[in-house]
């Protein structure tokens, strides 16, 4: 077992792509905060941000594959 918070971004994409759907699920609690931030500023509705945010998480999970620098994960989640 490995410390989560101690696992960088990089390394949980990896063991993601290597079908680990825990190491997916705490990119998405790491990341879940900015994520919502992020949606909100844009369509202005707690509610819809949630469903933007999940949304660009279904997409970062079916083409993790794509992802070049897993290390910045935030980043191309961001641009999703």
């Amino acid at each position: 077992m490995f410390t989560a918070r101690f696992t960088s971004d990089g390394s949980l994409v990896q063991r993601a792509r290597s079908g680990d759907r825990g190491a997916f699920g705490i990119l998405v609690e790491r990341h879940m905060r900015s994520a919502m931030a992020l949606a909100f500023a844009h369509v202005r509705s707690r509610h819809d941000a949630e469903d933007v945010a999940q949304d660009a998480f279904v997409a970062a999970f079916e083409k993790l594959d794509t992802l070049r620098e897993p290390q910045r994960f935030s980043a191309w989640l961001a641009a999703i």
